[in-house]
């Protein structure tokens, strides 16, 4: 390997099994990445986990990171993410895995020229 090829290398190397180091997000970031409820909606379902039994037939286990602590919770996977909200540009996702995790992802944008793009709103 050419010596002046093992630094930047080695840096990669670093970055993957480390992780990056990025700047601290600000109290104003990490409030827009938090889930929180909508007023007047409630998550019902029992509490679950990779030790706990199976949730009950149509519910799904889920990993809420809400703004009042992160939960496991059996839930409507169709239906969750019309009862919780994200801070402005962000919206609520359902990351496929087990248990699923329900968290505030940046807003979709319609890409210019598609049927959707006229309602949509701008992106950044």
């Amino acid at each position: 390997m050419k010596r002046n090829t093992r630094l930047p290398v080695l840096m990669a190397v670093l970055c993957v099994f480390v992780g990056c180091a990025s700047a601290p997000e600000t109290s104003a970031g990490l409030e827009e990445s938090k889930l929180s409820l909508r007023d007047g909606a409630v998550l019902e379902g029992p509490a679950c986990g990779l030790e706990s039994p199976e949730c009950p037939e149509g519910l799904t286990c889920a990993s809420l990171d809400l703004d009042t602590g992160r939960s496991f919770q059996c839930v409507r996977a169709q239906e969750v993410c019309d009862r919780l909200q994200c801070g402005q540009g962000r919206e609520c996702v359902i990351l496929e895995s087990y248990p699923a995790q329900i968290r505030c992802g940046p807003e979709r944008c319609a890409p210019p020229g598609s049927r959707d793009a006229a309602s949509s709103q701008t992106c950044r």
